[in-house]
């Protein structure tokens, strides 16, 4: 063997311990809800039972005329994607000329509504994706913005559990590894980033009707007043769903006091602190997720190959009229700001002692 061939494999070996390290990395918050669950609250995230009963009970809205789902009229679902719902067979008929165009979607488009509504009634997880919400759009300060309903568009994209087969997809390991990416491979739900929702994906009509929370059954739990209401459109690959949304007026405060996040960096014992914003609480909650070896969150599933697609290409220069390149810039991001994801960029490479 050659000393440079040598010095190649020191570093892959190299790297692999660096992002096997970096994989270990918390994130700790004084508002994080990890004890059992206080009276008052909605449920206890580290319960798969709270989380599948909370997941029934969200509210949904008729495709059709946009109303949405009550405890006295309980809304029909389409028997063949099981994604959208009606409130009668009028609206389901009419809806049909277009939704026979796109019901094969139906595997992807139940799989995100599975993912998004289990994140979305995580307590813990979905109040910092509130505190995002709240920091993206100013939410805390204009009292005429709280009175408006909101739109969010979060972006998520499945990544494989482990950081060594996310290296490989991308590249990083060179050819040899990337040869070894084959098989099935565990996944879990990640944030990419948010952004104001383009309205060609909610239209006017339906976060109107968003805006009128008051007593469907996704707002039941919220205790004292509501803050800001609206929509959370969720979106992974080419599919799209959407959730109302309240913020309700304890989660307004937290994000008012700003208080920072811990970051420990795996069994070294180091820490750092980090503002909270933006950036800080989708890294809270991506963070969460890959922690949660036991799946207790329900936020793992199978990496298919348009995952796979999507992890390389972002991986490479994106181009600026690619119909994609709004969400590839996001994934790019992303990684620069997040902890673990600096080590493949170079920023933080140096030898484990």
């Amino acid at each position: 063997m050659s000393n440079s061939d040598s010095w190649r494999d020191w570093q892959l070996a190299n790297l692999k311990k660096q992002l096997e390290i970096a994989s270990t990395v918390r994130m700790t918050h004084p508002d994080a809800y990890d004890a059992p669950c206080p009276s008052g609250m909605p449920m206890d995230p580290q319960s798969t039972q709270d989380i599948k009963k909370k997941r029934k009970q969200l509210a949904k809205s008729c495709v059709g005329c946009k109303q949405l789902e009550t405890k006295d009229r309980v809304f029909k679902v389409c028997s063949k994607c099981q994604a959208r719902f009606y409130c009668s067979k009028e609206c389901q008929r009419n809806d049909w000329p277009e939704h026979k165009l796109t019901c094969s979607k139906f595997q992807r488009q139940k799989r995100l509504q599975k993912l998004a509504t289990t994140l979305f009634v995580n307590f813990d997880l979905s109040a910092f994706l509130s505190f995002a919400v709240i920091y993206k759009l100013g939410l805390l300060n204009p009292p005429k913005r709280d009175r408006e309903p909101f739109s969010i568009l979060v972006h998520l994209a499945v990544e494989p559990v482990d950081i060594l087969d996310f290296a490989r997809i991308r590249g990083d390991l060179g050819p040899d590894e990337a040869a070894i990416t084959g098989g099935r491979k565990q996944g879990m739900i990640q944030v990419t980033g948010i952004l104001p929702c383009p309205e060609h994906l909610l239209p006017h009509e339906t976060l109107a009707e968003f805006g009128r929370l008051k007593g469907s059954k996704s707002v039941e739990y919220a205790s004292g007043n509501s803050g800001p209401v609206g929509a959370l459109v969720f979106m992974l690959g080419d599919v799209t769903f959407e959730l109302p949304s309240v913020i309700v007026a304890g989660i307004l405060e937290m994000a008012r006091e700003a208080d920072p996040f811990t970051q420990i960096i795996g069994d070294t014992g180091r820490t750092r602190t980090l503002p909270i914003t933006v950036e800080t609480c989708i890294e809270y909650i991506n963070t969460k997720i890959r922690a949660d070896k036991d799946n207790r969150f329900l936020l793992r599933t199978e990496v298919t190959a348009v995952d796979e697609e999507f992890i390389r290409k972002a991986a490479k220069d994106v181009d600026p009229l690619a119909e994609d390149s709004i969400f590839l810039a996001l994934a790019k991001q992303r990684m620069r700001n997040e902890y673990i994801y600096k080590i493949l960029l170079g920023l933080t490479l140096v030898p484990i002692r």
